[in-house]
């Protein structure tokens, strides 16, 4: 039996992210499709969604046990005012720079616990990777509902303290950009040798998926796969030494450090 076994799923907010955890939920079995409840002023939202439909904020929470927090960081506050006297479970909040104690300010109300998560754009397609965290003394069980809500759409790490969230955010949060933006120019690459553009970009998607796959179920480093690859005087290692004097592995470094950087100082202005 899941945390969520008999407990309504409510989101507040169907959008890109919300609607993927809905779909989710539902498609892997979780929550059957009228445990799933959604609250969104956009009628287009609610198109082809197998959940019912909330009549109000305060509908949403009062028929929710746990409620995702699935809209723009900047709304979090305002809505807590709207849901009245009901109280939910675990509220999990999906908002980007807003720390818990400002979730607790505005929602430690409402919310038995309170979890904060960060996902990525690949939840879209059931292959994100989202952090948890949440405040020393959280009830376990809360954390574990937020894993096994989010399970639904990826996989999950839990964070061991708050501050890791922006060095999660500069991996993970921004991560598929990072990968999107290789794959052009590996794709670019290809095709300057020839390759047509449609087979360049075939390769590379399946190449990085491979690797990927490769990359999580190895239990050892990525230099003792990246070593596996590199034959001595051969094309790898050669393709290896090209990319270490274009300075790529430090390009990578600096990618994620000025992400997390950049992630530090909205929190901090929030």
């Amino acid at each position: 039996m899941t945390p969520l076994a008999g407990r309504t799923v409510g989101l507040l907010g169907l959008g890109n992210m919300g609607r993927a955890i809905a779909d989710g939920l539902v498609r892997s079995g979780l929550v059957p499709a009228e445990f799933v409840l959604a609250y969104d002023v956009r009628d287009a939202a609610f198109e082809g969604f197998a959940g019912q439909r909330a009549r109000s904020v305060a509908d949403l929470a009062a028929r929710s046990d746990v409620l995702v927090l699935a809209v723009k960081p900047w709304m979090i506050a305002g809505l807590s005012d709207q849901v009245g006297d009901a109280e939910v479970d675990v509220a999990i909040s999906v908002a980007a720079g807003v720390p818990l104690a400002a979730l607790r300010a505005s929602w430690g109300r409402v919310a038995g616990a309170v979890v904060r998560v960060m996902p990525n754009t690949p939840a879209a397609v059931g292959a994100g990777m989202t952090g948890v965290v949440a405040d020393p003394g959280t009830p376990t069980a809360a954390v574990e509902t937020a894993e096994v809500v989010f399970g639904a759409v990826g996989s999950t790490v839990r964070l061991a303290r708050e501050s890791d969230m922006h060095a999660f955010i500069g991996l993970a949060g921004s991560g598929p950009a990072y990968v999107f933006a290789i794959a052009e120019a590996l794709a670019d690459g290809a095709v300057a040798e020839g390759m047509t553009r449609a087979a360049a970009r075939t390769t590379a998607a399946a190449m990085l998926r491979g690797a990927a796959e490769l990359l999580v179920q190895h239990e050892g480093s990525p230099a003792e796969l990246k070593d596996a690859v590199a034959s001595p005087g051969g094309t790898t290692i050669e393709a290896l030494a090209a990319m270490e004097s274009a300075g790529v592995r430090a390009g990578m470094i600096a990618a994620v450090r000025a992400a997390a950087g950049r992630s530090r100082s909205l929190e901090d202005d929030a």
